[in-house]
């Protein structure tokens, strides 16, 4: 498969607990279509296809099916990093995960 016509931005993040550090973003604000080349989690990096991500007015709306997360609200980042932004995620199997590993390591106690 050779590089598509359609990829016109790269997309870099880091998940820490709930939050998504973008590292590097490249690509024209508006809708377009986007490729993550890859997604580094504290699992190690993964690659993850979307087919869309939206920005308007400081909103950012993506889907990523590999983890079923659901992105809906983009804020800057606190500490401000060199292109870097922090996004919150919304809903997803990540969060029920997150509850089920929780309820895990509390009943073990």
């Amino acid at each position: 498969m050779g590089a598509m016509s359609s990829h016109i931005g790269l997309l870099q993040i880091h998940i820490r607990s709930t939050s998504i550090h973008i590292t590097r973003l490249q690509g024209r604000v508006g809708v377009m279509p986007i490729h993550i080349t890859r997604l580094q989690t504290d699992m190690g990096p993964m690659s993850i296809d979307t087919s869309l991500l939206q920005t308007h007015s400081g909103r950012l709306s993506i889907c990523m099916t590999p983890m079923e997360v659901d992105i809906r609200r983009l804020q800057p980042a606190i500490r401000p990093h060199p292109g870097g932004m922090v996004l919150h995620m919304v809903g997803g199997r990540d969060k029920e995960q997150k509850k089920r590993d929780l309820l895990q390591s509390l009943s073990e106690r």
